[in-house]
Protein backbone atom coordinates (compact mmCIF):
# COMPACT_ATOMS: atom_id res chain seq x y z
CA UNK A 1 0.00 0.00 0.00
CA UNK A 2 1.38 3.43 -0.99
CA UNK A 3 1.83 6.23 1.54
CA UNK A 4 0.92 9.74 0.52
CA UNK A 5 3.02 12.66 1.77
CA UNK A 6 2.73 16.39 1.26
CA UNK A 7 6.22 17.88 1.03
CA UNK A 8 6.91 21.62 1.19
CA UNK A 9 10.28 22.76 -0.14
CA UNK A 10 11.02 26.47 -0.39
CA UNK A 11 7.32 27.36 -0.53
CA UNK A 12 6.57 24.82 -3.27
CA UNK A 13 4.25 21.97 -2.30
CA UNK A 14 4.53 18.52 -3.85
CA UNK A 15 2.48 15.40 -3.20
CA UNK A 16 4.58 12.24 -3.06
CA UNK A 17 3.24 8.70 -3.28
CA UNK A 18 5.75 6.29 -1.70
CA UNK A 19 5.60 2.52 -2.21
CA UNK A 20 8.69 0.57 -1.15
CA UNK A 21 11.63 2.21 -3.02
CA UNK A 22 9.52 3.95 -5.68
CA UNK A 23 8.46 7.56 -5.27
CA UNK A 24 6.13 9.44 -7.58
CA UNK A 25 6.05 13.27 -7.50
CA UNK A 26 3.34 14.90 -9.59
CA UNK A 27 3.27 11.94 -11.98
CA UNK A 28 7.08 11.50 -12.30
CA UNK A 29 8.38 8.16 -11.05
CA UNK A 30 11.86 7.33 -9.86
CA UNK A 31 13.58 4.63 -7.85
CA UNK A 32 15.85 5.77 -5.04
CA UNK A 33 17.93 4.26 -2.25
CA UNK A 34 19.17 5.84 0.98
CA UNK A 35 22.20 4.69 3.01
CA UNK A 36 23.52 6.25 6.23
CA UNK A 37 27.31 6.46 6.57
CA UNK A 38 29.28 6.13 9.79
CA UNK A 39 29.59 9.93 9.92
CA UNK A 40 25.77 10.23 10.02
CA UNK A 41 25.52 11.68 6.52
CA UNK A 42 23.17 10.18 3.98
CA UNK A 43 23.93 8.98 0.48
CA UNK A 44 20.87 9.13 -1.76
CA UNK A 45 21.18 7.25 -5.04
CA UNK A 46 18.77 8.13 -7.84
CA UNK A 47 19.16 6.82 -11.38
CA UNK A 48 22.58 5.41 -10.44
CA UNK A 49 24.00 8.75 -9.28
CA UNK A 50 24.91 9.01 -5.57
CA UNK A 51 24.50 12.36 -3.79
CA UNK A 52 25.86 13.00 -0.27
CA UNK A 53 23.46 14.79 2.07
CA UNK A 54 22.88 15.53 5.72
CA UNK A 55 19.65 16.27 7.54
CA UNK A 56 18.65 17.90 10.81
CA UNK A 57 15.19 17.73 12.33
CA UNK A 58 13.58 20.65 14.14
CA UNK A 59 10.09 20.98 15.64
CA UNK A 60 9.04 22.98 12.55
CA UNK A 61 10.44 20.66 9.87
CA UNK A 62 13.63 19.11 8.54
CA UNK A 63 16.63 20.89 7.06
CA UNK A 64 18.38 18.96 4.29
CA UNK A 65 21.88 19.92 3.17
CA UNK A 66 23.31 19.13 -0.25
CA UNK A 67 26.71 20.43 -1.37
CA UNK A 68 26.86 23.05 1.41
CA UNK A 69 23.39 24.46 0.70
CA UNK A 70 20.38 23.85 2.91
CA UNK A 71 16.66 23.80 2.31
CA UNK A 72 13.83 23.35 4.80
CA UNK A 73 11.59 20.41 4.02
CA UNK A 74 8.25 19.91 5.74
CA UNK A 75 6.55 16.55 5.38
CA UNK A 76 2.97 15.80 6.35
CA UNK A 77 1.75 12.23 6.08
CA UNK A 78 -1.79 10.97 5.84
CA UNK A 79 -4.21 12.59 3.47
CA UNK A 80 -1.76 15.29 2.38
CA UNK A 81 -3.79 18.17 3.78
CA UNK A 82 -2.42 21.68 3.31
CA UNK A 83 -0.36 22.98 6.24
CA UNK A 84 -1.02 26.23 8.01
CA UNK A 85 1.41 28.96 7.00
CA UNK A 86 4.29 30.04 9.18
CA UNK A 87 3.82 33.30 11.06
CA UNK A 88 6.19 36.16 10.15
CA UNK A 89 7.81 36.15 13.60
CA UNK A 90 8.51 32.42 13.34
CA UNK A 91 10.00 32.80 9.85
CA UNK A 92 12.54 35.31 11.19
CA UNK A 93 13.86 33.00 13.92
CA UNK A 94 16.46 30.27 13.45
CA UNK A 95 15.01 26.76 13.15
CA UNK A 96 17.77 25.40 15.43
CA UNK A 97 20.87 26.61 17.27
CA UNK A 98 23.11 28.11 14.59
CA UNK A 99 25.89 30.62 13.94
CA UNK A 100 25.22 33.81 11.99
CA UNK A 101 27.67 33.73 9.07
CA UNK A 102 26.39 36.67 6.96
CA UNK A 103 24.00 39.57 7.32
CA UNK A 104 22.54 40.23 3.89
CA UNK A 105 20.57 43.35 4.80
CA UNK A 106 20.78 46.45 6.97
CA UNK A 107 18.41 48.46 9.12
CA UNK A 108 16.20 50.69 6.98
CA UNK A 109 16.60 48.51 3.87
CA UNK A 110 13.57 47.68 1.73
CA UNK A 111 13.30 43.98 0.97
CA UNK A 112 11.12 41.88 -1.31
CA UNK A 113 9.41 38.65 -0.37
CA UNK A 114 11.98 35.84 -0.52
CA UNK A 115 15.06 38.07 -0.17
CA UNK A 116 17.76 36.50 2.00
CA UNK A 117 18.14 38.54 5.20
CA UNK A 118 20.53 36.39 7.26
CA UNK A 119 22.61 33.30 6.48
CA UNK A 120 23.07 30.83 9.34
CA UNK A 121 25.27 27.76 9.64
CA UNK A 122 24.56 24.62 11.65
CA UNK A 123 25.92 21.12 11.19
CA UNK A 124 28.07 22.34 8.26
CA UNK A 125 24.92 23.48 6.39
CA UNK A 126 24.07 27.03 5.39
CA UNK A 127 20.48 28.06 6.08
CA UNK A 128 19.12 31.25 4.53
CA UNK A 129 16.51 33.17 6.53
CA UNK A 130 14.29 34.81 3.92
CA UNK A 131 11.79 37.65 4.11
CA UNK A 132 8.27 36.19 4.40
CA UNK A 133 6.86 39.30 2.69
CA UNK A 134 7.99 42.63 1.27
CA UNK A 135 8.77 45.31 3.84
CA UNK A 136 11.36 47.44 5.57
CA UNK A 137 13.97 46.07 7.98
CA UNK A 138 13.46 48.07 11.18
CA UNK A 139 15.94 46.26 13.44
CA UNK A 140 18.60 43.55 13.27
CA UNK A 141 19.00 41.61 16.53
CA UNK A 142 22.10 39.54 15.64
CA UNK A 143 25.65 39.99 14.39
CA UNK A 144 28.03 37.88 12.31
CA UNK A 145 29.75 35.17 14.34
CA UNK A 146 27.02 35.11 17.01
CA UNK A 147 25.46 31.81 18.14
CA UNK A 148 21.66 32.17 18.05
CA UNK A 149 18.95 29.95 19.50
CA UNK A 150 15.50 29.07 18.06
CA UNK A 151 13.86 31.60 20.40
CA UNK A 152 16.01 34.46 19.03
CA UNK A 153 14.30 37.03 16.81
CA UNK A 154 16.88 37.77 14.11
CA UNK A 155 15.25 40.65 12.22
CA UNK A 156 12.21 42.92 12.67
CA UNK A 157 10.36 43.51 9.43
CA UNK A 158 7.69 46.21 9.11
Amino acid sequence: MARQLRITIGGRELVAHVEKDVVRFDGVEGAWAVARGQDGRLTVTAEGTPVRMCAARTPAGTWVGVDGRAVEVQVESGRARPRAGTADADALRPPMSATVVRLMTSEGASVAEGDTLVVLEAMKMEMPIRAPRAGTVTRIHCREGELVQPSTVLVDLE
